[in-house]
């Protein structure tokens, strides 16, 4: 398993790469999938590239941006890659800076190794099941591109998570700035009234990428809603 770890990482580090200088270019095109929702150059480059490596490990790949695999194939897959090579497509074409390069094992429907790298803050948060969550800065996920590295080295040089427990009392809500809504402000007013230790701090949040796992990782004991707030609403009893 650890070796999956270190073709992953590997992965999500070139892709990101890749995604950058498409990034870092003076313009790129957009499109549109069926579904309404954009697709750039960035998306293809980094499907192409986390392939490249995932395809060592003889395991099949569900991707946001690959083929349609059908149900009935996919239904009987073990253990499979789960990935999206640029999450947050609309944060890219913003240039703010808030997307990430998402890659995940999944074994008997069970998620056992995660990694999501943020390229053009140079964050990378990694974990495997019997290993822990860790973090990784900016000024050390470059080395991960040298052929000469190997995971213990990676891990000597990261940040064992979460990084603080020190706020686990607090509610902090996690909201997306591309999805904020009407509904979804009425109800962080409804929380701000019931819990007295409620943090709502859009620059704060989203300075950690508006990425609900890196969130997660970091240490907060966030409420994360996206199209459930009445389900959330009955959860806690608002009344």
């Amino acid at each position: 398993m650890e070796e999956l770890l270190f073709i992953s990482l590997k992965a999500a580090v070139s892709a990101g790469k890749a995604v950058l200088d498409v990034y870092n270019s003076k313009e790129f095109s957009v499109k549109e999938k069926e579904d309404k929702s954009p697709l750039t150059e960035a998306d293809l480059r980094s499907q192409k590239v986390i392939l490249s490596f995932l395809s060592k490990t003889n395991f099949p790949v569900l991707s946001e941006e690959g083929k349609n695999v059908p149900y009935f194939e996919r239904k009987g897959w073990k253990r499979f890659w789960l990935v999206d090579p640029l999450d947050g497509t609309k944060e890219f074409i913003k240039r703010n800076g808030e997307f990430t390069v998402n890659i995940a094992l999944i074994e008997d429907d069970i998620p056992v190794l995660g990694v999501v790298y943020a390229p053009a803050i140079g964050e990378l948060y990694f974990a495997l099941r019997g290993l822990g969550a860790y973090k990784l800065e900016s000024s050390e996920v470059s080395e991960i591109e040298k052929k000469d590295i190997d995971l213990k080295t990676i891990l000597d040089s990261s940040q064992l998570l979460p990084l603080s427990l020190s706020n686990q009392g607090e509610v902090t809500v996690v909201a997306s700035r591309s999805h904020m809504s009407k509904e979804t402000e009425e109800f962080i007013k409804k929380l701000s009234i019931i819990f007295k230790e409620f943090t709502f701090d859009d620059e704060q949040l989203f300075h950690l990428r508006d990425n609900t796992f890196a969130v997660l990782l970091s240490g907060y004991n966030p409420i994360n809603f996206r199209n459930r707030i009445k389900k959330l609403d009955q959860e806690i009893s608002l009344k």
